[in-house]
């Protein structure tokens, strides 16, 4: 018998790989299923100092690469992921 393998990346969080913000849609196999992208960089949540980092480079709006998840600070600069209307749901 086998077992299927569990995802260990969570769908409605944001993800930073190397240089990439992904999400669970935007993330390949290999870092959905392990945490570490096919060339080796970890995966690791988006924190609430990446994005203030972020908007002091008024870059815009905090996204995955898809477009599918958006992360932002609430008034008291705790870390709100929100889904984009209209884009594909998140899936693991």
């Amino acid at each position: 018998m086998t077992s299927s393998p569990t995802p260990v990346l969570e769908p409605g969080r944001l993800y930073l790989a190397h240089d990439r913000v992904i999400c669970v849609s935007c993330a390949g196999v290999t870092a959905l299923y392990t945490g570490v992208t096919i060339g080796g960089a970890p995966v690791v949540p988006v924190v609430v100092a990446d994005v203030t980092e972020w908007a002091g480079y008024d870059l815009g709006p905090l996204l995955c690469e898809g477009g599918h998840l958006e992360a932002s600070l609430d008034p008291a600069l705790a870390l709100v992921t929100t889904a984009i209307e209209g884009a594909e749901e998140q899936k693991a």
